[in-house]
């Protein structure tokens, strides 16, 4: 059987997919990943699935017997593969729609998939795999190699830092970053801030601070180092799911409790930061929501990351 998986654009989604893909993998079905971003450079990794980029026409993707889409429908291609395949095509397509919302059940195509808000996304796809699918064997874990060309270091002290994201609203300050960064060094860590080459320009001004900083031209490169660490600290990004995939305990900074509790990196055990819910947050003022990086100090941030070192 040919399975074609269709992803979200962004890392954390690419990986989120592969959990998918590496189930069918162990259940002996071929499976071929589509991605519409730089996800495919991570194919050394992934040996088992193959990473494409987007094909030209929807029909590449419906050639396949078994379709799997992650719901995007600010995404065009996306849209159009899901409102086409499930007018042609509904016996073999599945949408994949994942809401922290507390309606549940009120999102778009839910019943194909029927995710649990209080999940983390790895263990609603170990769930839909058993309870949907009803795969014979069912996993959490995402199978990586490193390439064979690729020595690996490991550094037990090393600290990946990911200050960035897509959104800027969801990024924790800098500042703060920067005086965690001063503390992790004064308990014996190496902290490293990471960022892709794209990213330069903006925080090329780090370099001025003297902390250890680093941008990535692939995301081959990018994984490679982060799979040489010991710990990872950083915003709600793709970048926690890498880390949480190579087996390294992360500490993620999100806005709220029920986004933290479906989006936290959950290939390995980790901690999520988060505004306390007494914060007061109705409509009227939203409190909690426009000002939740001041409700989440340093100190706070670092007790989460002496649970991991404890």
């Amino acid at each position: 059987m040919t399975i074609a998986i269709v992803s979200c654009p962004g890392l954390g989604d690419g990986l989120i997919s592969l959990a998918l893909a590496n189930n069918f993998y162990i259940n002996k079905k071929e499976v071929v990943l589509f991605h519409s971003g730089s996800f495919s450079e991570l194919q050394p990794f992934f040996p088992y699935v193959s990473i494409r980029k987007f094909p030209s026409h929807l029909e590449e993707i419906f050639s396949y017997e078994k379709i799997f889409v992650f719901y995007d429908f600010s995404h065009p291609f996306i849209k159009t593969l899901i409102l086409e395949g499930k007018k042609q095509f509904l016996e073999k397509i599945w949408v994949i729609n994942a809401s922290f919302s507390s309606r549940k059940g009120k999102q778009p195509y839910y019943e194909d998939a029927k995710f649990e808000p209080h999940l983390s996304m790895v263990q609603n796809m170990e769930l839909f795999c058993s309870r949907i699918l009803h795969l014979p064997k069912v996993t959490k874990e995402v199978f990586w190699k490193f390439p064979e060309d690729r020595a690996i270091q490991k550094n037990p002290k090393k600290v990946i830092l990911h200050a960035s994201g897509a959104k800027v609203e969801k990024r924790w300050p800098i500042e703060k970053f920067l005086l965690l960064y001063r503390l992790l060094e004064s308990m014996g860590f190496a902290p490293l801030f990471v960022f892709s080459e794209k990213e330069k320009e903006e925080w090329n001004f780090l370099l001025k601070e003297k902390v250890a900083v680093r941008f990535f031209p692939t995301c081959e490169e990018l994984a490679k180092e982060v799979s040489s660490a010991g710990y990872m600290i950083g915003n709600d990004s793709g970048v926690g799911h890498l880390a949480s995939c190579f087996g390294l305990p992360t500490v993620s900074i999100f806005c709220h409790k029920r986004k933290s509790l479906l989006w936290r990196p959950g290939f390995c055990r980790g901690e999520v930061v988060y505004p306390s819910p007494g914060i007061p947050n109705i409509s009227c003022f939203r409190l909690r929501d426009i000002f939740w990086k001041r409700f989440i100090s340093v100190s706070k941030v670092l007790r989460a990351f002496k649970k991991l070192t404890s």
